[in-house]
């Protein structure tokens, strides 16, 4: 017996509008039902190789330690690092190893499990200094944090490591947080907060005396002059001029410039 009723419904697979004569109608077609069911039956083979591909690696990694030797490799592999990050390790001593051929390296599991044991020795080490600044030694031996450096300096992070860097101070890291020694990073604020003197102002001091006395027109170059006796443009002598402080004296539109300033101008300045 065939049934009278007429639903609006929406298929989910194509998501089109359709007239469904049950309640319980799901799709619009054949067509539909079947994709959507090989849809889904696909996505969960694929899920379930996902699942069963990390669980094969945990297992593969976990193995690992069973062993009383490990390969670089297999080192590697267990702190999720590269294989030259094992060996920067081995020769700065972080690592025991022994090197049994050539082109084989192989490591204790003891001396591997050991590795983290002196992290955690560094790391309480490191915090000492931080937590207790009490005494005039230990707020020597404190240290700032990434972020107070950068405020201190008004530098970007990468600014930040490469004056660091630059200047050989090191940094302790513990955990996932950088520390940079106090007492380093004070000696090198104080030394880029330092005033500069200008090797200009005494020069610029002389010009200003011989601006203070009269100028005739036969004590000057002209600019002109100036061009073939520098040797360089128009525009670039007036910025040297300028900065330098070269007393001038203007008649008209013309700008004579006094001879014995523009000849103590050095020549490697020309």
């Amino acid at each position: 017996m065939s049934s009278n009723l007429k639903i609006l419904r929406k298929c989910e697979y194509c998501n089109q509008t359709f007239i469904a004569k049950k309640t319980v109608t799901r799709f619009c077609g054949k067509v539909c039902n079947s994709r959507y069911y090989k849809s889904k039956t696909r996505a969960d083979k694929v899920q379930a190789s996902d699942l069963e591909t990390v669980s094969r690696g945990f297992k593969y990694q976990v193995s690992h330690l069973d062993r009383e030797v490990l390969s670089v490799a297999e080192v590697a592999g267990l702190l999720r690092s590269h294989r030259g990050t094992v060996y920067g390790m081995i020769n700065s001593g972080a690592l025991k190893a022994a090197k049994i051929h050539t082109r084989k390296t192989v490591v204790l599991r003891e001396d591997f499990l050991s590795l983290f044991d002196q992290q955690m020795w560094l790391k309480t080490v490191a915090k000492k200094p931080v937590e207790t600044q009490k005494g005039d030694d230990e707020s020597a031996a404190s240290y700032y944090t990434t972020a107070q450096v950068i405020a201190l300096f008004g530098k970007s992070r990468e600014a930040v490591y490469t004056m660091l860097q630059r200047s050989g101070i090191q940094k302790v890291k513990v955990g996932k947080e950088i520390l940079i020694p106090k007492d380093a990073v004070d000696r090198l604020y104080k030394q880029k907060s330092a005033p500069r003197a200008d090797p200009l102002d005494g020069e610029r001091r002389a010009n200003q005396r011989l601006a203070s006395k009269p100028i005739r027109i036969s004590d000057c170059y002209s600019i002109e002059e100036c061009v073939q006796l520098l040797g360089k443009e128009r525009g670039l002598l007036y910025a040297i001029f300028k900065r330098r402080n070269v007393p001038k004296l203007r008649v008209g539109q013309y700008v004579y410039y006094l001879k014995r300033a523009i000849d103590k101008i050095p020549k490697d300045a020309r």
